[in-house]
């Protein structure tokens, strides 16, 4: 019984942990009355894809791509484009704590697709079209989630504690 007392005591090892909140959770296993399917589609997309989040990575990436490329002189647009989606995706990563991995990529695709087609038009769309864009939303998905990943590194980086 003794042992039994040391184990409940023991507050220190437990650490951070809301028990109260956990307790409190409703089980899974209830069926859920108050939608058909559409509302369980929207429920299991939104815990995996967050659409406010994709919206401003987006324009994020769209816009600090043409920022960048309209203040670096001197280089094609293409490349500093990809280093706009670049700082798009760190400032994502930056900013938000949680994973969003698969919103800034899908939007660093998107805007490697139009920064290609907008740059390279007449090329785009009469000569070899789908393989440019493929590899231009290519390279500019590889730059924004690489940027996310070392944006999510920094903000470990500053909010961790000196020891």
């Amino acid at each position: 019984m003794a042992e039994r007392t040391d184990q409940l005591s023991r507050d220190d090892e437990v650490g951070d942990v809301d028990l109260d909140a956990i307790m409190n959770e409703q089980p899974d296993s209830e069926p859920d009355t108050s939608g058909g399917l559409r509302s369980r589609i929207r429920r299991r997309v939104g815990s995996v894809f967050s659409i406010k989040t994709f919206g401003i990575a987006l324009a994020l990436t769209i816009g600090l791509a043409f920022v960048v490329s309209a203040v670096v002189p001197f280089v094609p647009d293409n490349f500093s484009g990809l280093v706009g989606v670049f700082l798009g995706g760190g400032a994502i990563g930056l900013a938000s704590d949680a994973r969003r991995y698969f919103e800034v990529g899908s939007a660093a695709l998107m805007a490697g697709a139009l920064i290609v087609l907008l740059s390279n038009f007449t090329i785009a769309v009469f000569g070899p079209g789908v393989p440019l864009v493929a590899l231009g939303a290519g390279s500019s998905g590889v730059a924004g989630l690489l940027g996310h990943y070392v944006g999510r590194d920094l903000r470990a980086g500053l909010t961790r504690e000196i020891e």
